[in-house]
């Protein structure tokens, strides 16, 4: 189904917390999304990328994810990673010796050994405890319908509930979003975190580390993507 342009009136409070959450135009509809495929080849191409540290679409958050991965390792872990373009993320857990699970909402078919792709629903069918978890730049999206999602004021709070819930007691998420000196609702494609909603996002998480900071980075966005490290208490 096509995503509202405009957040329905009777959602409104929700998704700005009463109004203190400036919004934006910034409508997309990637539902009608082709499923992928993930060929060998593509990731060992991105695993040998990835060894060598390279930087791929977010830039300095990949450089600031390898640093998270050198101090909190994932050697030989059970690792998921939520949301999925291309296998980067994948490829940055292969290339550490992790074991790697993808959930997307949109189909994958991976043709690696050592990319398992399933959907929240399989997921939720037969469901399993992981060492770590990494989201880079994808719970901001959620509850938005940006991506066939359903409508969900609080859709990334509660992807953050999920991912707990899938982790081992002391697991740890690599977690990047946007991140400014005040939040935005860009409509509907994405979330900004400020002050207001970012401790509610990181709620009930215990922080090891942030790496990256506002005042490291030009940011013609207007934002930027840390990577916090967290850990299941």
């Amino acid at each position: 189904m096509k995503p509202p342009q405009e957040i329905p009136i009777k959602l409104f409070n929700e998704y700005t917390l009463d109004g203190n959450i400036a919004v934006q135009s910034y409508y997309l509809n990637d539902t009608a999304s082709q499923p992928r495929i993930y060929t060998k080849e593509m990731v060992e191409q991105m695993i040998e990328a990835a060894s060598a540290r390279k930087m791929n679409y977010y830039g300095l958050t990949d450089a600031w994810l390898y640093q998270a991965l050198d101090e909190y390792s994932i050697k030989g872990k059970n690792v998921v990673v939520y949301g999925s373009q291309e296998p980067w993320y994948e490829s940055i857990c292969l290339s550490y010796g992790a074991k790697c699970t993808t959930i997307e909402y949109q189909e994958i078919t991976s043709m690696h050994p050592g990319i398992n792709a399933i959907t929240p629903m399989q997921y939720e069918q037969s469901p399993t405890l992981f060492d770590a978890a990494i989201s880079i730049s994808s719970f901001e999206h959620d509850g938005l319908g940006r991506y066939g999602d359903p409508l969900n004021p609080n859709g990334d709070i509660e992807a953050m509930r999920k991912t707990k819930d899938a982790l081992i007691p002391g697991g740890i998420l690599y977690l990047a979003v946007p991140c400014a000196t005040k939040d935005i609702l860009a409509w509907n494609a994405h979330r900004i975190y400020g002050p207001k909603r970012l401790p509610l996002l990181l709620q009930g998480w215990e922080l090891l580390f942030v790496f990256g900071k506002l005042e490291e980075a030009q940011m013609p966005t207007g934002y930027i993507q840390p990577v916090f490290v967290l850990r299941k208490p």
